[in-house]
């Protein structure tokens, strides 16, 4: 067995992380008890990952996630544009722990993101951006 290169990226759309951070924190407080705990099953079956037990705690621990992500300046990332998007970075090799500092708050925030897109239209168009994060049914 040998080590695996994992990379995790966050998109913020237009290059405007004020507008992504004021989305995201929008969409996590309308999210509503089926939604949560949609989103808390999942991050719980998938990524062994325990959140709050109350959609208030778990609201509040989802945007500090956006808050990390969003203004904490990594040092192991790097960004770059593509057709007016920002595109932050991270990754590394991996023997079964996270690469990175920033590479599992990466993964939360792309979960968190793409669970809360309730438009089919608009999941369909970004496929190819989120097509890692796709649940596969049983």
């Amino acid at each position: 067995m040998g080590a695996d290169l994992i990379i995790e990226y966050v998109i913020i759309e237009n290059g405007d992380v004020n507008k992504e951070k004021e989305m995201m924190l929008k969409g996590i407080d309308k999210l509503n008890e089926k939604g949560i705990e949609d989103l808390k099953k999942f991050f719980e079956d998938e990524c062994s990952y325990i959140v709050g037990k109350d959609i208030g705690s778990i609201k509040k621990e989802f945007g500090e996630i956006v808050e990390e992500v969003l203004e904490k300046g990594y040092r192991d990332t790097t960004y770059f544009e593509h057709k007016g998007d920002t595109i932050f970075l991270t990754g590394g090799m991996s023997w079964g722990d996270s690469p990175t500092e920033s590479c599992d708050s990466f993964h939360k925030y792309n979960l968190i993101k793409s669970m809360m897109m309730e438009d089919e239209e608009k999941i369909n168009s970004t496929l190819p951006r989120y097509a890692h994060l796709k649940r596969e049914s049983n």
